[in-house]
């Protein structure tokens, strides 16, 4: 059996930022590799490899237009997450190659959390989930845990889209996260 693929992998030059962004996603309890440039995880995705979430930060990037091109490719679009940079390309070219989309300026958080949703989207069997490769089935992959996105009640799960609804559990509000009373 080979190793399950990380949650997330991260393509950004800058050490602070991409050193920060993983910090916080593992915080978040997510599998993360981080790399500096696009040509080091090229191979690794192509022979299935494949994340959940691929994050690539285009400020620093040579080709940046080039690098979107190969990764269309090797992982879906509706599973990356692009951040732009100032100079590189338009927002809305990006989108219309079927890329998210978060523009600088922008926190690491506001990546996390951008990041966090695409990891939600891709575990949340009402919306189309029956990839094991996404851990929608997977229970070795901690998809039973309402806290990482977990949306499936036969797997014990009661925090759907982080609403939780289940009284027994001390969840009062289905607008809120988990039980808290914020």
């Amino acid at each position: 059996m080979s190793p399950a693929p990380p949650d997330v992998v991260v393509v950004g030059p800058e050490w602070p930022e991409r050193a920060l962004l993983r910090a916080q996603l593992i915080d978040e309890g997510c599998d993360v590799v981080a790399c500096d440039a696009w040509p080091i995880p090229r191979e690794y995705l192509r022979h299935g490899m494949k994340p959940r979430v691929l994050i690539v930060d285009l400020r620093g990037l040579a080709e940046p237009r080039g690098v979107l091109d190969e990764v269309r490719y090797v992982v879906p679009p509706d599973r990356v997450l692009v951040v732009t940079a100032l100079g590189t390309l338009p927002a809305d070219d990006i989108r219309a190659m079927g890329f998210h989309v978060v523009t600088r300026p922008v926190t690491v958080g506001e990546i996390v959390s951008a990041a966090a949703a695409l990891l939600r989207i891709g575990t949340d069997p009402d919306r189309g989930c029956t990839d094991r490769d996404r851990g929608c089935t997977d229970p070795d992959r901690n998809r039973t845990d309402p806290d990482r996105g977990c949306t499936d009640p036969d797997r014990g799960c009661t925090d759907p889209d982080r609403g939780c609804t289940d009284p027994d559990r001390g969840c009062t509000d289905t607008g809120r996260s988990r039980t808290d009373d914020r």
